[in-house]
């Protein structure tokens, strides 16, 4: 794996760089937020995410992928609220930001060889779903 490391990362940025393009005019429509990269900064391609506007959205959007043939995760449970983490963790203050994102947050298949049609069916569903006219 090390030794394709390389060929690895540039497949896997080449996918999350056609997701990024297609998806923007759905942020731009104000039903997603895509990844932020600062400008000094390249993404890893590690994953794909996209923020929508609520748990309910973001639930209703994974079962809706599912039956399109579209397997997404909604990511992560924050750390202090896993069973782990209420026992042993401890917190100082608020963590409601990272408990707001996490239930907003959806992983998008990005794994190599993934194809431009199989990228360009995700945003597609996506689409469908979050502009309403699916639901």
């Amino acid at each position: 794996q090390l030794e394709k490391a390389e060929t690895t990362r540039t497949e896997r940025l080449r996918i999350w760089n056609r997701y990024h393009e297609a998806l923007e005019p759905l942020e731009r429509a104000g039903v997603l937020r895509r990844p932020t990269i600062p400008r000094d900064c390249s993404a890893n391609a590690h994953i794909y995410y996209i923020l929508v506007e609520n748990e309910r959205t973001r639930d209703a959007l994974i079962r809706t992928l599912r039956k399109d043939g579209i397997t997404t995760t909604f990511h992560y449970v924050p750390l202090h609220t896993s069973p782990g983490g209420k026992r042993f963790g401890r917190t100082a203050g608020s963590l409601s930001n990272v408990e707001e994102l996490s239930s907003r947050l959806v992983r998008l298949p990005l794994w190599r060889g993934l194809r431009d049609h199989d990228v360009d069916a995700v945003a597609d569903s996506l689409s469908r779903f979050l502009t309403g006219s699916s639901r």
